[in-house]
């Protein structure tokens, strides 16, 4: 075993803790700066701790250990430990990504929920669940919390299926087992409010389906892929890799299927480009031709690597050490097509509500690069047993600390509303919009959970961040209105109206507010002021006639 390969990894696994150490005193570094929020006490011990194991890792006869243990009863095990750690780190709040709208939108039923969403069957499941729960007051709540834990065990249970499929040796399984439960998108599985629960599962079926093609087994790679376009549009992307892998064999029926996929391709994808346009913006959806290799961009696309797959920079490493080896197969080249497509595609997308709050929907390429380069690179490793023993432990090692961290943090509401307020502070004259948008949603989510102060205080930073947002003064005109404190609320309605006077919802509310009010004037014989009120209602319904 050649010893600079040692050095290498010592080197990387120690650097991982070095880089949480170095996010306390650099700011921007939401991928890795979890340590930020905890104690001294804590820090000293989890730093000495992933050091140890690091070293621990790289010197203990790991391949002995997995070879002799006997499979089944060792993924037993593991698989309880990692449910119940699931469960119990559960996510605290709907404020990463965009959590609270779903929750909220659920009570409104299919249009609503619909509307815009690309995660169209997704949405569908979340609905037909709220169903059974709606009775309850926080049945919107337990819906997501239920289908993320749901979520998790499918996703268990493609780990397993991937790991027998892939691997012949004990030791390639453990490890691989073992690295695929780590990676930072298994947040999506603790009680996490979102609607790409089911992907990362579904991604390792559809790399189990690729393989199956080479054996004329093609229906679960057909399956896998139209499934994965419905849970999530995004997922047309891998509709070229699908294609591939069918027309690498030369049985007529791929043929078939590879025309099928692409026939299913061309309308879903014109639907998607439709939606794009009319909801989302066009082409806004991409990165400005200034930004794209801007420092902030790369730091954050960075970022979004390590929190997503924090084992990344090692793998990279196994990569550039099985170099040349062994030529890639047909199997394989398919999924570096897919890969590739998805890294690509997410380097040049705008994170809409800010690079560290949209980290799930940039987690996407990590779900498919993962478990690709674990399956490519453990039997490529597997005739140097010693080496790999060494390679998975600290990859594993690496990925625990990180991502037990990852989830502790946003089990802890407290910390988890510090570090999104630290990030929206610190991006709040760079990315005002997604800052004042990510105040405005910690506002509404404290609002609806009674704390009426930190929600009013989280409106009025949203503004002041923002004043010519209209968004924010709507929702914070709801929330003082809720409060009694109409005259307030008007004011903001008001100035929403001034900012954005064509919104159609911003006139609503403040026609039924001018109305309400009055009304309200007039039970406390306020008769001149209720008049003025009316008379500003009847005003606001002329103007809204004229415009149509």
């Amino acid at each position: 075993m050649k010893a600079y390969r040692i050095i290498l990894l010592l080197a990387l696994g120690l650097g991982s803790g070095v880089l949480h150490l170095l996010s306390l005193r650099v700011p921007d570094c939401f991928g890795f700066d979890q340590l930020r929020y905890f104690s001294q006490t804590t820090v000293w011990i989890w730093s000495l701790s992933l050091f140890t194991f690091v070293f621990f890792a790289l010197f203990a006869q790991g391949d002995k250990l997995a070879e002799r243990s006997n499979f089944w009863v060792f993924i037993t095990i593991i698989s309880l430990v990692w449910l119940i750690s699931i469960i119990l780190l559960k996510t605290s709040a709907p404020l990463l990504g965009d959590g609270l709208d779903r929750i909220t939108s659920v009570r409104g039923g299919l249009s609503r929920s619909l509307n815009d969403q690309p995660a169209m069957l997704d949405t569908i499941i979340h609905l037909l669940v709220f169903q059974l729960l709606k009775s309850s007051r926080e049945g919107n709540f337990l819906t997501y919390t239920i289908i993320s834990y749901f979520a998790g065990v499918f996703y268990l249970i493609s780990v397993i299926i991937f790991v027998m499929k892939f691997f012949s040796q004990n030791t390639e399984r453990v490890f691989a087992f073992l690295i695929l439960l780590c990676p930072g998108y298994i947040q999506l599985f603790a009680g996490y409010a979102e609607n790409y629960s089911f992907l990362p599962g579904l991604v390792l079926l559809w790399m189990i389906g690729v393989k199956e093609a080479e054996n004329k087994k093609r229906w679960l790679l057909v399956a896998s892929q139209i499934l994965l376009v419905f849970f999530h549009l995004f997922f047309l992307l891998l509709i070229p890799a699908s294609i591939y892998a069918l027309l690498t064999q030369p049985a007529k029926k791929n043929r078939v299927s590879a025309l099928a996929l692409a026939l299913f391709g061309i309308p879903a994808g014109l639907a998607s480009v439709f939606l794009v346009f009319k909801h989302y913006r066009g082409m806004s959806i991409f990165l400005d031709v200034g930004k794209i290799l801007s420092l902030s961009h790369l730091s954050d696309f960075f970022n979004h690597q390590i929190l997503a797959c924090p084992g990344f920079l090692i793998l990279a490493l196994g990569i550039i050490i099985v170099q040349g080896r062994q030529a890639l197969s047909n199997m394989e080249k398919s999924w570096l097509i897919a890969g590739l497509i998805f890294l690509i595609f997410f380097f040049f997308l705008r994170p809409v509500i800010g690079a560290m709050r949209d980290w799930d929907l940039f987690s996407f390429p990590a779900m498919i690069y993962t478990p690709a380069v674990v399956a490519y690179l453990l039997p490529r490793l597997k005739h140097e047993s010693g080496f790999l023993a060494r390679f998975g432990s600290v990859v594993f090692v690496v990925s625990l600390f990180h991502t037990g961290l990852w989830l502790w943090v946003n089990h802890s509401e407290e910390k988890m509303v510090e570090r999104i307020r630290f990030h929206l502070d610190e991006k709040g004259k760079s990315e005002r919009w997604a800052s004042a948008y990510g105040y405005q949603t910690l506002a509404r989510y404290f609002g609806l959970t009674g704390r009426v102060d930190q929600a009013t205080a989280f409106f009025e930073k949203s503004i002041e961040i923002h004043p010519d947002y209209s968004q924010n003064r709507l929702s914070f005109a709801l929330h003082l209105w809720s409060l009694g404190r109409y005259q307030e609320s008007l004011q903001q309605l008001e100035k929403a109206h001034q900012i954005n006077p064509t919104n159609p919802e911003i006139k609503g509310f403040l026609a039924y507010f001018y109305l309400g009010y009055s009304e309200k004037l007039k039970r406390e014989n306020r008769v001149q002021e209720a008049e003025e009120y009316r008379q500003k209602f009847l005003e606001l319904n002329k103007e809204t006639q004229r415009r149509r």
